[in-house]
């Protein structure tokens, strides 16, 4: 139950945050659960959330289209291939009737969130490279928030496969 566990909060978690983020959420919901944990130590469970990310990252680019693939490590940073898999794992998501795959919503403020940008410019410049080279595009622009307003998400497709 406990490996189980581990494996789900590691796996969910590098598809939604920057990977350096993950060994963080496993060890917080160990915090939050330590009764369960008495005969368990927390270096063993960080040393399994390491192996468990490590195995993520690694089976991540093998089950990649090659287009994918080519992209992906022609990245030329880690927050970049961060901001590709949230990319790629939002728009695989059938949330929302108004916007179905491969379209989803990514504002810069949650992107710069999700991988610890402080700011949305930066996170506004990983998303303008993923556009540039052809991984996303922008479907309808969002709007930024101001006095009295929300502001709404961008609204991008994911990566169109080749052609036959």
């Amino acid at each position: 139950m406990r490996n189980a566990t581990l494996v789900e909060i590691v796996a969910s978690c590098f598809y939604a945050v920057a990977s350096e983020f993950v060994p963080a959420f496993a060890e917080e919901y160990y915090q939050q659960h330590e009764k369960a944990f008495a005969d368990y130590p927390l270096e063993q469970w960080n040393r399994e959330a390491a192996a468990l990310l490590s195995g993520c990252q690694q089976s991540y680019v093998a089950g990649l289209s090659v287009g994918e693939q080519e992209h992906y490590t022609a990245l030329g940073s880690d927050k970049e291939r961060d901001a590709f898999r949230i990319a790629q794992s939002l728009a695989r998501l059938d949330s929302d009737a108004t916007v179905p795959p491969p379209l989803f919503f990514l504002s810069c403020g949650q992107l710069a969130a999700r991988i610890g940008l402080c700011g949305d410019t930066p996170a506004m410049r990983i998303l303008r490279a993923l556009e540039a080279r052809g991984i996303i595009e922008t479907v309808k622009k969002g709007t930024l928030r101001a006095k009295g307003q929300e502001g709404i998400a961008t609204v991008y497709r994911w990566m169109q496969p080749p052609k036959d």
